[in-house]
């Protein structure tokens, strides 16, 4: 999980077939996290994905508390969890505000299912 929200590279893409709006956003969002793993050349695939605006742990800060207009608007900051095809070798950071430090994830050594 995050420790700083990541930048994620993504573009409102509407509503999914459902008819859902916030259904569709979360899926742009999911690809995103994707687009960003693929980005940073991890060598993993996402087995599932996890986002929202308030930090995973208790102590950690809001999303949007990290926005820097316009290079990393709030609307593109999000606390991100997620379980792994396999291990990886860190520190991760993911996203477009990667070498800005946001983004960096710490180690979870639990096992979890999707």
């Amino acid at each position: 999980m995050t420790v700083t929200p990541a930048a994620l590279p993504f573009r409102e893409i509407g509503v999914g077939r459902s008819g859902d709006p916030k259904v569709g956003r979360m899926k742009a969002i999911a690809s995103a996290v994707s687009k960003a793993l693929e980005y940073a050349e991890v060598p993993a695939k996402p087995l599932g994905v996890w986002v929202q605006r308030a930090p995973f742990e208790g102590n950690g800060v809001a999303a949007d508390l990290f926005a820097q207009e316009p290079r990393f608007p709030a609307a593109r900051l999000w606390h991100v969890d997620l379980v792994l095809s396999r291990r990886v070798e860190g520190p991760l950071l993911l996203g477009d505000g990667r070498f800005y430090g946001l983004g960096l994830f710490q180690r979870v050594d639990e096992q979890r299912e999707c």
